[in-house]
C-alpha cells in the first residue's frame, strides 16, 4: 500500500458506565486522511497493509505510539491486530505499551483457529508483562468465537451486530448468557455501538458494566495533531535501529 501521502492521527471514544453514565475510560482508534485531508477509514487501510507484513507491523507500531503520546489521563483501550505483533516486532511493542498503567489491549475477535492461537499467544505475553486484556467485536460478522481465547480475558467486549438482533429471542438468550459468564468470572463486559436511547435501555436491562458508542459522541476527543505515515515511519525505524 502505498503510504507517501498518508497521514495518521487518532480519535478516543468514551467508555461509560450505563447506569450512572460517568466516564470510565477511553478507547484509541487511528484515523487515516489522504494527500487531500479526506478521511480513510481504517479498516481499508489496515485490510491492504496485511498484504505487506513488515509495513504493516511498522504501521501499527506507529499509530499506537502516537495513540500513546496524546491519551488522555485515565484508563485506556487500544487494539492491537495479532499480525501487526509478530517476530521481531513481539519485543518493541511490548516496550512501548508494557510501562504504561491503566493500559488494556484489545484483541480482535478471530477467523480461524491460527488467528485464535495467535491471538492466545499474545494474551500469554501481555499478561507476563502486567498488561491486561479484552477481546473485541465478539459476534462480528464473519467471525467464530473461540471459548479458550474467552477464558484468557479480562474484559469482554461485544459488537454492535447484537444491538441488530435483541429482538430476537435466542440471540437475546446467548447475549444475556455470555454477560452472566463475565459476571461470574470477573470479566467486565462491554457492549459497543450504542446510537440511541432504546438501545443504552437494553444495555442496562442487560446489564452489562460499560457501553461505548455515537450517543456519547459529545465526549469524543479529536487530537489536533497528525503525521505524515512515511516521514514518521523513516524517524521511527531510525529511532528503534538507536535503542537496538
Amino acid at each position: 500500500m502505498d503510504i507517501d501521502h498518508l497521514s495518521l492521527s487518532c480519535e478516543y471514544q468514551p467508555l461509560i458506565e450505563p447506569l450512572s453514565l460517568t466516564l470510565w475510560g477511553y478507547e484509541a482508534l487511528a484515523r487515516f486522511k489522504d494527500a487531500e485531508l479526506r478521511p480513510i477509514p481504517p479498516n481499508l487501510v489496515f485490510e491492504r497493509l496485511h498484504a505487506t507484513p513488515e509495513l504493516f507491523a511498522q504501521v501499527e507500531y506507529l499509530a499506537k505510539s502516537f495513540q500513546l503520546e496524546h491519551a488522555p489521563s485515565g484508563r485506556l483501550f487500544i487494539n492491537i491486530d495479532p499480525h501487526g505483533m509478530q517476530g521481531e516486532w513481539v519485543k518493541p511493542m511490548l516496550a512501548l505499551l508494557a510501562p504504561h498503567a491503566n493500559l488494556t489491549v484489545e484483541l480482535i475477535e478471530n477467523t480461524c483457529m491460527n488467528e485464535a492461537q495467535m491471538a492466545i499467544d499474545l494474551v500469554q505475553i501481555f499478561k507476563q508483562h502486567g498488561v491486561s486484556c479484552a477481546l473485541d467485536d465478539i459476534g462480528a460478522p464473519g467471525t467464530m468465537l473461540c471459548v479458550e481465547l474467552m477464558t484468557k480475558m479480562d474484559y469482554l467486549k461485544f459488537d454492535r451486530q447484537w444491538l441488530t438482533k435483541l429482538d430476537d429471542g435466542d440471540h437475546y438468550a446467548l447475549l444475556a448468557s455470555l454477560v452472566d459468564y463475565g459476571k461470574h468470572t470477573g470479566k467486565l463486559c462491554i457492549l459497543e455501538g450504542i446510537e440511541t436511547e432504546q438501545q443504552l435501555h437494553w444495555a442496562k436491562q442487560l446489564k452489562v458494566d460499560l457501553v461505548q458508542g455515537f450517543l456519547f459522541r459529545s465526549q469524543f476527543i479529536n487530537p489536533v495533531q497528525s503525521v505524515s505515515c512515511n516521514k514518521a515511519l523513516a524517524l521511527m525505524l531510525t529511532d528503534l535501529k538507536m535503542l537496538a
